[in-house]
């Protein structure tokens, strides 16, 4: 419920953050989260457990901020980072 409506990934670029209760890829397979960059919306899966929620949302930031940054990273870095969302939770420096 702390999770905000959009974030800021650049100073000039923000990408809304809205709640959908089925998300799918081309495929058909059920996903968690998905980044529209064309849109520039995080999609977050409704009714996930805070700990999941809170990483799908940092992971799909993480992929917002490589497209607009031009960063290049590999999904498998992606899953990596994402894991920091409790780290930062422990730490206090957001909180669910």
């Amino acid at each position: 419920k702390n999770i905000p409506s959009e974030v800021a990934i650049t100073p000039k670029v923000k990408y809304a953050i809205v709640w959908q209760k089925d998300i799918t890829d081309t495929k058909g397979n059920y996903l968690y989260g998905l980044t529209d960059l064309d849109h520039k919306t995080i999609i977050i899966r409704m009714g996930m457990p805070a700990k999941l929620t809170v990483e799908t949302v940092l992971h799909e930031i993480i992929h917002a901020y490589d497209e607009e940054h031009k960063v290049g990273l590999t999904e498998n870095q992606v899953l990596a980072l994402e894991h920091l969302a409790p780290v930062l939770v422990k730490l206090n420096l957001f909180k669910l």
